[in-house]
């Protein structure tokens, strides 16, 4: 499902301007997408799934990320879509980061 929904989520958040975040609208979303609505439901307030919101958000704050796409390589570096032009730009300067992180690692 993952596959087929992932792009539908992103253009619903997006484009459309859906909170997703709001456990209402992705209710309802869910059922408009022909999803099981219980089955749903008990997988996203299952222990797993919070187990893994929590260790993202952890993630999140101890490298600082505010916002999407962003990529923090080796622990240290962190590039996002909002410090480059453009998310080519930002995958070059990520190709940067990872070469100027082995490069570091090799001198140790």
């Amino acid at each position: 499902m993952l596959k087929k929904l992932h792009p539908k989520i992103f253009s619903t958040i997006h484009t459309d301007g859906v909170d997703l975040k709001n456990e209402t609208m992705l209710m309802d979303w869910v059922d408009l997408e022909g999803l099981d609505r219980r089955q749903f439901e008990n997988a996203y307030q299952s222990a797993e799934v919070a187990d893994k919101a929590h260790a993202a958000q952890k993630l999140a704050r101890k490298y600082g990320v505010e916002t999407v796409p962003a990529i923090v390589v080796d622990g240290k570096y962190l590039t996002s879509g909002e410090m480059a032009p453009d998310h080519r730009t930002m995958l070059r300067t990520v190709d940067q980061l990872i070469q100027k992180a082995r490069r570091e690692r090799s001198v140790r």
